[in-house]
């Protein structure tokens, strides 16, 4: 992983600079015409960003390596996971949960996200679904229709949080709700990243 140290000219500036990578900076697959013109100017000849840079996305669904190492490869320049904010990242912060059991929810590879943020212990959607198939009044047919399965046990649930699309986040709320209906959530924090939310929370 690169650092400030090697992907900064050395010394003080008085600005940096924001880029929004989806559907801004990138189309699609497609990077915008001019980008790569554009970042030849704010690096030097060693490939030192002149200003501090950092890359933003609401998107939530890979992780900050894989982004980074995108747009290394679209824009020819060197782009650390240091410099990339994804809808998840702010996650971060909350270090007195890391070690509570939380349901994860969100698209793409959520429990790996969910580890590299700092979370130790791990449920997601598909492992509840599995534990208690007949939880998931959103998603008939997944229900069993045949016979009822027995349920297995899982450790009980601290938290969740979720950063998805509506569809997904219905069914993931309804599920949440339907395992901790009686249930008292003790803190609740919304992100709002454009279209993505990201909602926390931990039970009483």
């Amino acid at each position: 992983m690169g650092s400030r140290a090697t992907l900064y000219v050395e010394g003080p500036s008085s600005f940096g600079l924001l880029f929004d990578i989806d559907g801004v900076l990138v189309r699609g697959k497609t990077l915008i015409p001019g980008a790569k013109e554009c970042f030849r100017n704010l690096v030097d000849r060693n490939g030192k960003y002149k200003v501090p840079v950092v890359f933003v996305t609401n998107a939530g669904n890979c992780m900050r390596q894989t982004k980074a190492e995108h747009l290394s490869h679209l824009l020819q320049v060197e782009v650390s996971p240091d410099q990339v904010m994804l809808s998840h990242s702010p996650l971060r912060m909350f270090t007195q949960f890391k070690k509570k059991c939380v349901l994860v929810s969100g698209q793409g590879p959520v429990e790996e996200v969910a580890h590299n943020l700092g979370f130790e212990n791990v449920v997601t959607i598909d492992m509840l679904r599995e534990a208690y198939p007949v939880l998931d009044f959103v998603d008939h047919n997944r229900r069993p229709k045949d016979f009822i399965p027995p349920s297995k046990g899982l450790r009980p649930i601290d938290g969740m949080f979720s950063s998805n699309s509506q569809l997904i986040q219905t069914q993931f709320i309804g599920i949440f709700l339907s395992k901790l209906v009686k249930e008292s959530l003790k803190n609740y924090i919304t992100f709002y990243c454009s279209s993505i939310i990201i909602h926390i929370y931990f039970i009483q």
